[in-house]
């Protein structure tokens, strides 16, 4: 018996039966799974991948900033995975509903991009946000391959095709096998046009197929519910040719064309298919030469006509040698009008590069080094350096400095520069690279003090470098065109450069950018212990920003136990996430960073360790405890003036809660000998004044501001009227506003 046909492949009558039964039985468990939806971010690119099953219906659209994509066949979209990735540029942002049938994606892109989407052969849907990508409207958003949209079939109608009667063989198997549908063989129009139809037979064949389409779901359609008798396709028309054509396509000795009975007999037999394939191509031709006549590029003549003779002279045979030198002829098409367009524009001319900017051959550090373990490198070129005579070898002095600043050794590229420094002259930007790559600050007059105006490697580095000085100018730095130079980068290279950069965004106000340069990064590089410390912390700042408090906090947990800078600045950013979100710091942590500090000295760091672990007593254990602390720690040697310090920035922060009034001024009487009569204490005296105004300490306060006063301060003057004025005494206030002029002395007379 002759196998009925889904989607092209035989299957027996019972055999088909049950395999149908077991796809409709397994749809609806399919349909309820959740499908995954990933991100990642690529060099010139964003990508999204829809983990759909095979064959599942999908379509997408852009419209303005939002891309929506439809996926058949789940019942609801994972985007936590997605969610969870970093440094996504073009994603603003991710959210799914349920829509019939399936689900809808919609992607907010950060920029005016489009897609390139495409369909793997497990199902998965790949979709890459780019710049220049296509964007197609909702209303005629196109469908992928192989995953149709509701409604749409995948055997989509060709021009120049079209379907022949169904084979006798296949008509009887869909009555041995009801409920299945035969697709049709489809044949070129011109071929099909040539075998002769009976119409009536015809019309019994359309009657009895259901239409419906050629994928799946139409042909379950059409099983269902049968279709009104359709009339075939008409068949393709073939321009016919005029009677001189034919004739002069004849030898002169042809026989005469047999009458039509005999064209009638032939064409009882199946077309020569080698002669049908001529035909197809020659149809396909004459369309083509019709188009480019239309289109002006070529002019179509008779070829029965004779080209006419010049009228005046005979026509005369050409020079050998004149027509040995001259160009061949060839037909001027559109490709070269194009191309004689785009020669006559003029060029824009490039920008010129500033004369600092070094090549990018001088930072290629992917090149410095071969695939081979670094001690096996490090350890062969230390034997080269000396050549003949115990020599220093110029080249291998620089090939081992670069080698050392390639695997990270900044420390030891220098100690090379400066033993070899008498005999051999390296480029001088390597010392700036060896610093930062340790994470050091170069010489402001160095050669990476300038380089962010520079295209290529130079400008990250010169990023790098300025943002460990403080120099960046985060807010004018053009991110888009660091991507690049630092995807070359290797790995921990990478971590390297993108931490100070990212930092500098993050502090400048710059999330998204920060987030971007830092998930570049983040890709290849290990949490710690095994990455990058530096870029472990900026990503747990940009967590903290985001509000994701314990993706934060548990990105710093593994560095809170070292004792080194990084440990340090850990517990740091972890009292800071704390006081935050209105949580106290963890138990101890203010003893560790006291103990901590007393090991760094006088130090930027170790005044940071005592502010913060000031701040996590005041918040743990109260403002007196947390001054006390301080002031013990003063009473050790070296360390006086930056528990003063710290003290002060506490109580420039410090707000006291509802009903601490009293507490509050009790501590800080008591502990102000810590706040010092220098005008580095003025900013905390008029802080504590104005909280002892709004307790109602209005006399105390002005008492408080007393040594500010003395010089003059005026922000002290203006919080000692405001005082004044609260305790009605207004010829006071007036008398402290006297000669000071601006908006907040304004206020404060009206």
């Amino acid at each position: 018996m002759t196998g009925c046909g889904i989607g092209g492949r035989g299957i027996g009558g019972r055999g088909a039966i049950l395999a149908l039964a077991a796809l409709w039985a397994a749809g609806p468990l399919a349909a309820q799974e959740a499908a995954r939806v990933r991100a990642g971010e690529h060099p010139g690119y964003t990508r999204l991948v829809v983990d759909a099953a095979p064959g599942a219906a999908f379509d997408w659209s852009v419209s303005g900033r939002t891309l929506t994509a439809l996926v058949g066949g789940v019942a609801a979209l994972d985007l936590a995975p997605a969610r969870a990735a970093r440094g996504l540029s073009r994603v603003a942002g991710l959210s799914a509903e349920a829509a019939d049938g399936g689900a809808r994606l919609s992607v907010d892109m950060a920029c005016d991009c489009g897609a390139r989407v495409q369909r793997l052969g497990d199902g998965r849907i790949v979709i890459d946000l780019a710049l220049g990508a296509p964007r197609p409207e909702p209303a005629a958003a196109p469908a992928i391959l192989g995953a149709p949209a509701a409604g749409s079939t995948t055997g989509a109608a060709v021009p120049g095709l079209a379907e022949t009667p169904e084979p006798a063989e296949a008509t009887a198997a869909r009555a041995a096998a009801p409920g299945f549908v035969v697709a049709p063989p489809r044949r070129p129009a011109a071929i099909a046009a040539r075998a002769p139809v009976d119409d009536d037979a015809e019309d019994a064949r359309v009657a009895a197929t259901p239409t419906g389409g050629d994928d799946e779901r139409g042909a379950e359609a059409s099983a269902a519910a049968p279709t009104a008798p359709v009339r075939p396709p008409a068949r393709a028309a073939i321009p016919a040719r005029t009677e001189a054509a034919q004739t002069a396509d004849r030898p002169m000795d042809a026989a005469p064309e047999a009458p039509e009975q005999s064209r009638a007999d032939d064409a009882e037999n199946d077309p020569d298919p080698l002669e049908a394939t001529i035909e197809t191509a020659r149809q396909q031709l004459l369309e083509q030469l019709s188009r480019a006549a239309g289109g002006g590029m070529l002019t179509l003549v008779d070829p029965n006509q004779p080209l006419p003779a010049p009228a005046d002279r005979p026509l005369e045979k050409p020079d050998a040698d004149a027509a040995a030198g001259a160009p061949p002829m060839r037909a001027r098409t559109a490709a070269d009008i194009a191309q004689e367009r785009v020669g006559t524009r003029p060029r824009p001319a490039r920008p010129e590069i500033p004369a600092h900017c070094l090549p990018a051959s001088g930072f290629d550090v992917v090149g410095w080094s071969r695939e081979a373990p670094a001690t096996l490198q490090i350890g062969a070129m230390r034997r080269a350096l000396l050549g003949e005579f115990d020599r220093p070898d110029p080249q291998a002095v620089a090939a081992y400095v670069r080698l050392l600043i390639r695997f990270g050794f900044g420390a030891e590229a220098r100690a090379a520069i400066s033993a070899f420094a008498e005999d051999v002259a390296v480029a001088p930007h390597f010392a700036d690279m060896a610093m930062v790559v340790e994470g050091e600050a170069p010489p402001v007059d160095g050669p990476l003090a300038r380089g962010v105006d520079c295209p290529g490697p130079h400008r990250l580095w010169a990023a790098a470098a300025a943002a460990l000085g403080g120099a960046l100018d985060a807010q004018a730095l053009d991110v888009a065109a660091l991507r690049a130079p630092l995807a070359d980068l290797p790995p921990r290279m990478r971590a390297l450069l993108a931490a100070p950069v990212g930092t500098a965004l993050l502090e400048a106000g710059r999330l998204e950018d920060a987030d971007g340069v830092a998930g570049l990064a983040a890709r290849s590089e290990p949490p710690p212990p095994l990455g990058s410390a530096p870029l472990a912390i900026l990503l747990a700042r940009i967590d903290a920003a985001r509000g994701d408090w314990a993706r934060a906090e548990a990105a710093l947990t593994p560095l809170l136990d070292r004792s080194s800078p990084d440990g340090a600045e850990a517990m740091i950013r972890l009292v800071e996430f704390r006081i935050g979100r209105g949580a106290v710091p963890p138990q101890g942590m203010a003893e560790n960073m006291e103990a901590m500090a007393f090991s760094l000295g006088a130090s930027d760091l170790g005044g940071r360790l005592l502010r913060a672990a000031a701040e996590a007593r005041a918040v743990g254990e109260g403002l007196g405890l947390a001054l006390a602390a301080l002031a013990i720690l003063a009473d050790r040697g070296g360390e006086a003036e930056a528990a003063y310090a710290a003290a002060r920035d506490l109580l420039v922060d410090y707000e006291p809660e509802t009903g601490e009034g009293a507490a509050y001024a009790e501590a800080v009487l008591a502990h102000e000998a810590m706040i010092g009569t220098e005008a580095e204490g003025d900013p905390a005296r008029v802080a504590v004044a104005r909280r002892f105004g709004a307790l109602g300490l209005d006399n105390l306060a002005e008492t408080f501001m007393a040594p500010a006063l003395a010089r003059g301060h005026p922000p002290a003057r203006i919080a000692a009227a405001e005082a004044a004025t609260r305790a009605f005494a207004p010829a006071r206030a007036l008398s402290h506003l006297d000669g000071l002029s601006g908006p907040s002395a304004a206020r404060a007379r009206a």
